[in-house]
């Protein structure tokens, strides 16, 4: 939405006179015609010279560089149907060119600009719309009302000063009905995204298996009786080759005597050859 730029009272005159700038020309509030409202600004030239009209100035920080901006306002004629230049005007120079309007009579009627930002500020402090009757000397009474500056490429449905473009409330229908889907488009998809009791069934038996089937799973996890006393056979063993690993690993009796009379034979043929050796050493 696009914010009209001017003041409440530039926009609709419903205050006073301030905000508008009169050159060489006399201006005032007025009663006696209004686009909207009570009031307009009546801006009345005495034809003594060319270049008489009205500014609407703002504030060089209302504008961004480079951007489109389009001013417009509404027009009041009494009389005659006068040609006068409608245009972008600074402190020190026009924006743009300066096209001629030309007035019908006894009725409101719109006219807009559109203008290029430049690329630069420098030197300037204010920037607004002028009217004024060029280089043609002539005595007029215009009447201005609905006043307004947007940042666009064309004018918007006019709005008072500092106040956003509002929609109609045709146009926020419209957007509703697109945002929000139709009972029937709900519906279908409701349909879609819950599965019916019959799918529910269907998933529920691919994925718990029946009793059957954890019977069989059970039946091959487990070993059977007769399977256990196979490993528990082969496992452990018999009593007679228990026996006969104890055969081989503890010796008879019979073994350890034989060691014994090994180690005294030993002993005693060591105690013989001492004795020898004694023998020796007393011969000597």
């Amino acid at each position: 939405m696009t914010t009209n730029l001017y003041s409440y009272n530039q926009s609709s005159a419903e205050v006073d006179a301030s905000g508008f700038t009169a050159v060489a020309s006399t201006i005032a509030q007025s009663s006696a015609q209004a686009w909207q409202g009570t009031h307009s600004i009546l801006t009345t030239t005495d034809g003594g010279g060319g270049f008489q009209g009205i500014e609407v100035f703002l504030p060089v920080s209302s504008f961004l560089v480079n951007l489109q901006y389009t001013f417009s306002a509404y027009f009041f004629n009494p009389s005659g149907t006068p040609t006068v230049r409608f245009y972008c005007q600074t402190n020190s120079g026009s924006i743009g060119s300066s096209p001629n309007i030309t007035l019908g009579n006894g009725a409101w009627e719109r006219h807009s600009f559109t203008v290029t930002m430049p690329a630069s500020f420098t030197g300037i402090t204010q920037i607004g719309l002028r009217w004024d009757t060029g280089s043609v000397n002539q005595a007029l009474a215009i009447y201005l009302d609905g006043l307004q500056c947007e940042q666009s490429a064309s004018a918007s449905a006019w709005v008072p000063g500092n106040s956003r473009l509002v929609p109609t409330v045709a146009a926020l229908l419209a957007t509703t009905s697109r945002a929000v889907p139709s009972q029937a488009a709900l519906s279908q998809t409701s349909a879609r995204a819950v599965p019916t009791s019959a799918a529910l069934y269907a998933t529920l038996s691919r994925a718990v298996p029946n009793v059957a089937a954890l019977m069989a799973t059970a039946s091959r996890a487990v070993p059977s009786r007769a399977a256990l006393l196979q490993t528990s056979s082969r496992a452990v063993p018999s009593a007679a080759a228990l026996l006969q690993t104890s055969a081989r690993a503890v010796p008879t009796v019979a073994a350890l005597a034989f060691a014994v009379l090994a180690g005294v034979a030993t002993l005693s043929d060591t105690a013989i050859n001492l004795a020898t050796i004694s023998d020796t050493q007393v011969t000597a």
